[in-house]
């Protein structure tokens, strides 16, 4: 089908939900978020540094080999300024530090700018927290009741309060007490991350709380290429708005979080209050006090990738005349608004970044350093200090990184083309930043405009003279011009609604992974940016619907989950699709790793879901690197920072792991069973059968079970140990998963000797790790070394093999008793040690386990939300469920109010330290279907079904319903209905509640039968369980 009957049919379905009778900007206006950052210009910020360790830096300055820092904690290693968080200072609140959540038995060590014995500061916790407070340089401090040996300014055997100017990593130590400055807070949402903006593959942009364009990704940056522009300078949303009384011209910009405004711009520009919200795949930005706000959004179709690699932005401005009225400070009356809203760009110039080596000499200005370049390959960077001028005309210009006090810029061209509603900026050549970015409108009434800044641009709009925009009506090589402005207007009466769209695209087909070309696939989707902002602006109500749509298939789940996982899906931005199609991502945007088998693993559910597609390139790369023994490798790209073994993606590299060879399996059974990939299947069952049958290999010779393996918490160090707890249970889904395979292809040998070595690694597992504990506590230890176990530890992720079984209903890998106990003493043991979500390590006992690290306090992201995942498909749905995923999730949306940028693991104080945009949150995804007890099996011809294996028709709300996902499809299930909302829920012969089956009506059989497309249900009686008698055959 093409691209553009595809959208056709998707924006047909989405008016058969909710009609299309609204106008677009009551759709705007519809939206409902689930929070909303509130920025004033008022509120102070500062940038802090805090311990971290393989987190995406901020200010790049490294090309090539990573974005990430250095693994030595507090340290930059001089790649990037990794270790500086925003923070917003409210000095109000030292007047009371009574009320911190001191962390009892921790220790901040390092970073002390103070110690003092003095009585009136150390003489208790609240003391030393009261003497923090009352300093601004103080952001924590850790109090001794006693310290053991004199330390700095504390020279006797009595209580220290150390003050820090730095956020330490904290570590267990008992005695001490530590706790933050309750002056430094996180900001507002939107000020640290906010919703990736861009097709899928097609790069991004983040339109932060504070206005400001930021990890700028689109012309080709990456890990293993050009450093990302963390901060676009320049680049901004512009607003006019004139009455027969007076006009006002703004930015719509602050100029406090971290992002000044552009040079010049002053206070007659600047709006004094911005509020952000975002819920995947929109964002939302209003003004002052009004609700006069721009919704942002790309284009994403559910269940269609291709579709969705659209490399366009649209930025629609809505409000009322009411709106308008409070935006100029003037009543509301008679008079007309006239409203012009558009975007400034920076045309081919980079702040605060160094691109050329080339020749250097002496220039005053950036744009008489630009002067100097006389050809169209040319590129420059200026150095405002030393006033130093280097120009390069090389064909492929240096990739460049962060210099604070340099601009760089490229020579291309510039302008309007005749007959078009955009103003763009094209460099050309083949190298990964020849390509064009354009502004463009679908509105008539628009204006361009060019300038040598931002302020000249806005000095045009703002004059009364609508003539003077400076902008050619033909492309012209850009001199000193450094950038571009479209804005289209409108005039609204006395009631009028607003509804003004402009688009950002653009078009850059030279992708490289290091030296070696891969291109974009989205390019040759998408050759022209202006053609694809025209396409996209022309289908933006039908998009709208569905994302309305989307939203509202989630109104029955917790306002923090929704949120959370609707917007994890920014997760995406980590993936681009190469010129020959294939779906690659990053492990993460600290390293150069690309698509790591077991990091998927935790997030790929989410694109199972919505692009199930993305998958398949990635099992037939896996397969093609396997190992003579069936040991599946690691992933397709290995390096972090340097080493990096080949410059070519898909070569296989990486470590001896659990969960690689069973994920591998793992993930071909879910295809085939969601999607019915019987052909996939059918290639790819020969690797598989040898994944597993290394799993068996491995085992064979100690018990059934294989020993001293890797696995993603690696940092614990498992490969060290004889048996881990988390190992075991993932080779036990292996055996599962082989067996099904097996069964599928006929293989009954194999699927035999899968099921023969399930009891003897059940009963390895059992004798190694289940202990019997005081208090009636058992549950399976965190490992076994080398004869030796901690009979007081246990891992809280121990069981996510388990999640994974229950999520294709493979079956209980161990007795169900058993698990209920380990998740009965797990909770106890490991909601005790952190307040953010239970602590990865737990134990019964003070201090650590021998052979593991400081993991006590630290909070890996998958395990909560799969303790919650484990308990709910056993049946249990109740509050204290939802409580631990509530803690980890809520860090990020209430604490660090960094919705979207969760890191894997976060430390004793909630703060996220360790390994950013992996997506380790991402297993809250089992949770939808966890929550009904929700599967299905689409590979069994007449006999495939869908179940629910609790009694939904019993707790699920009858309004809001619960949304009910499966590969390319989200429904809603309510009592006695399962309605499709979005993409196509495939033919089944079967739909069983609590095990018997649903009690359909005639129509609604014929229509399982034959599947159902968005707007269609299948219904049943709720109060009887009897069933046809006959199934309809399958059309």
């Amino acid at each position: 089908m093409a691209l553009s009957s595809t959208l056709q049919v998707v924006t047909c379905l989405a008016v058969l939900l909710v009609g299309s009778g609204a106008s677009y900007a009551d759709l705007l206006r519809s939206f409902t978020f689930l929070h909303e950052g509130n920025l004033s210009g008022s509120t102070r910020h500062l940038n802090l540094r805090a311990a971290t360790a393989y987190v995406e830096c901020e200010n790049c300055t490294l090309a090539n080999y990573s974005w990430g820092n250095s693994r030595a904690q507090g340290n930059a290693a001089g790649n990037c300024d990794w270790f500086e968080f925003l923070f917003q200072e409210q000095p109000e609140a030292a007047k009371a530090p009574v009320s911190l959540d001191f962390l009892e038995g921790v220790d901040f060590p390092g970073g002390d700018y103070r110690q003092t014995q003095e009585a009136s500061e150390a003489a208790s916790a609240q003391a030393c927290a009261a003497s923090c407070a009352s300093e601004p340089r103080c952001v924590a401090f850790t109090w001794a009741e006693a310290i053991k040996a004199p330390w700095g300014n504390c020279t006797t055997r009595g209580p220290c309060c150390f003050l820090k100017d730095v956020l330490p990593l904290p570590t267990y130590t008992p005695g001490l007490t530590s706790a933050h400055s309750p002056r430094y807070v996180a900001p507002s949402m939107g000020v640290r991350s906010s919703i990736a903006l861009g097709g899928v593959g097609t790069g991004s942009f983040e339109l932060r709380g504070d206005g400001s364009f930021r990890e700028w990704l689109v012309d080709n940056r990456y890990p293993a290429g050009a450093p990302k522009v963390s901060l676009l300078e320049g680049a901004a949303l512009v607003l006019k708005v004139t009455s027969a009384a007076r006009h006002r011209t703004a930015l719509l910009r602050l100029g406090n979080a971290g992002a000044a405004l552009p040079e010049g711009v002053g206070a007659d520009f600047e709006v004094k209050q911005l509020r952000y919200s975002g819920l995947y795949p929109l964002a939302r930005l209003a003004v002052e006090d009004t609700n006069l706000a721009v919704f942002a959004f790309s284009k994403v179709v559910y269940g269609d990738l291709d579709a969705s690699q659209a490399p366009v932005v649209v930025l629609s401005l809505s409000g009322s005349v009411e709106d308008l009225a409070r935006f100029l400070g003037t009543p509301v009356g008679l008079d007309q608004f006239h409203v012009e809203f558009g975007i400034i760009m920076p045309a081919g110039v980079t702040g605060s970044y160094q691109r050329s080596t080339g020749n250097v000499s002496h220039a005053g200005t950036a744009a008489e350093c630009a002067a100097l370049c006389s050809q169209a390959s040319c590129s420059w960077s200026f150095n405002r200090s030393s006033q130093q001028c280097a120009v390069d005309v090389s064909q492929e210009p240096p990739l460049g990184g962060y210099s604070a006090d340099s601009v760089s810029g490229l020579m291309g061209q510039l302008g309007k083309k005749s007959g078009e509603r955009c103003i763009s900026f094209e460099v050309a050549g083949s190298h990964p930043s020849a390509g064009t970015v354009a502004a463009c409108t679908d509105s008539a009434q628009h204006r361009t405009f060019l300038g040598a800044s931002v302020l000249e641009v806005l000095q045009r709009l703002n004059s009364t003279d609508s003539t003077d925009s400076g902008a050619p009506q033909a492309p012209t090589k850009q001199s000193h011009v450094s950038h571009m402005a479209l804005t289209a207007s409108d005039t609204l009466g006395p009631h009028g609604d607003l509804a003004i769209s402009v688009a950002l695209s653009w078009t850059f087909p030279h992708r490289f992974y290091l030296s070696n070309w891969t291109g974009n696939y989205y390019s040759k989707l998408h050759p022209s940016s202006q053609d694809a902002a025209a396409e996209v602006l022309s289908q933006k109500q039908g998009l709208l619907e569905n994302y309305k749509a989307l939203h509202e298939s989630y109104r029955g789940v917790p306002d923090f989950l929704a949120d959370s996982l609707l917007n994890s899906l920014t997760h995406m931005r980590s993936a681009w699709i190469t010129a020959d199609k294939r779906f690659r991502q990053w492990e993460a945007f600290d390293c150069i790793n690309v698509d790591s088998v077991h990091n998927d693993c935790e997030r790929h559910l989410a694109y199972s879901f919505y692009f199930p597609e993305s998958i398949d390139s990635k099992m037939y790369a896996w397969a093609k690197t396997q190992l003579p023994n069936g040991m599946i490798q690691e992933q397709l790209m290995c390096g972090c920072q340097f080493g990096v073994p080949d410059k070519h993606i898909d070569q296989g590299c990486g470590r001896i792991m659990s969960d690689v060879s069973s994920s591998f399996a793992y993930y071909l059974l879910e295809a085939l069973m969601w999607r019915n990939t019987t052909e996939m299947v059918r290639d790819l069952y020969p690797a598989a059968k040898k994944a597993v049958q290394w799993h068996i290999t491995e085992g064979a010779s100690h018990g059934g079970q294989p020993t001293r393996l890797v696995n993603t918490y690696d940092i614990l160090a498992p490969e060290k140990l004889t048996y881990q707890s988390y190992n075991c249970v993932m080779h036990l889904l292996a055996l599962k998963v082989g067996s099904k395979l097996a069964e599928f292809m006929g293989d009954t040998a194999f699927q035999a000797e899968c099921d023969r070595w399930v009891k003897p690694a059940q009963e390895t597992m059992r004798k190694a790790l289940w202990v019997d504990l005081p208090a009636n506590e058992r549950g399976l230890r965190g490992y076994f070394a080398n004869g030796d176990s901690d009979r007081d530890t246990i891992m809280a992720d121990t069981f996510y093999g388990q999640v994974l079984a229950d999520t294709l209903g493979l079956g209980d890998l161990v007795e169900p008793w058993r698990l209920s106990e380990h998740l009965r003493v797990q909770l106890a043991w490991a909601s005790n040690s952190t307040k953010h979500g239970m602590a990865i390590l737990a134990h019964r006992i003070e201090g650590t386990a021998s052979g593991w690290p400081d993991g006590k306090y630290n909070t890996w992201q998958m395990a909560p939300p799969n303790h919650a995942s484990l308990w709910m498909r056993r049946g249990v749905r109740d509050e204290a469920t939802m409580d631990q995923p509530r803690r980890s999730l809520g860090v990020w949306r209430d604490v660090e109010r960094d919705l979207w940028r969760p890191a894997g693991v976060s430390a004793a104080d909630g703060r996220g330290y360790l390994t950013s945009h992996y997506g380790y949150h991402m297993t809250s995804w089992h949770m939808i279907n966890a929550y009904t007890g929700a599967r299905a099996d689409f590979s069994r011809g007449a006999n495939s079904f869908i179940a629910f294996d609790a009694d939904v028709d019993s707790f699920v709300d009858k309004d809001k319903g619960w949304p009910v996902l499966f590969s390319g499809v989200v429904a809603v299930l309510r009592p006695g209905e399962l309605t499709v909302t979005l993409g196509r829920l495939r033919q089944a012969g079967r739909l069983l509640i609590k095990g018997q089956p649903a009690p359909l009506t005639e129509e609604s059989l014929k229509r399982l039968n034959r599947g159902l497309i968005a707007g269609e249900k299948v219904a049943w009686s709720t109060g009887t369980r009897a069933y046809p008698a006959e199934i309809v055959e399958i059309v």
